[in-house]
C-alpha cells in the first residue's frame, strides 16, 4: 500500500465528490473503509466499479480533490 501519486488518473464533479463526502459522513458509516475506483472484466466486458471497500495489500492510494481513493494499479490503465 502506498500513495503513488497526489492524482487519481480519473477525475469526478464538484457533485461526485459531494455526494462521496456525504455518504461517508452518515450515521453507521465504517470510517475504515475507502473509496474503491476499479475496474470488472465479465467474460471481455469491462465495467466501472464505485464502492466503499477495506484497503487491501496491493492496492495503490490517490487524491481525488480531497477524497482518498483506493485502486488496483493495474485498473488504473483503464481510466486514463
Amino acid at each position: 500500500m502506498n500513495l503513488k501519486t497526489p492524482i487519481a488518473p480519473i477525475t469526478f464533479s464538484k457533485k461526485a465528490i459531494a455526494e462521496i463526502k456525504r455518504l461517508m459522513k452518515e450515521k453507521g458509516f465504517d470510517k475504515t473503509k475507502k473509496f474503491r475506483v476499479g475496474i470488472k472484466n465479465n467474460n471481455n466486458e469491462l465495467s466501472y466499479i464505485f464502492c466503499f471497500d477495506n484497503q487491501r495489500e496491493d492496492d495503490v492510494l490517490y487524491k481525488a480533490k480531497d477524497v482518498t481513493l483506493i485502486m488496483k494499479e493495474s485498473d488504473s490503465i483503464y481510466l486514463q
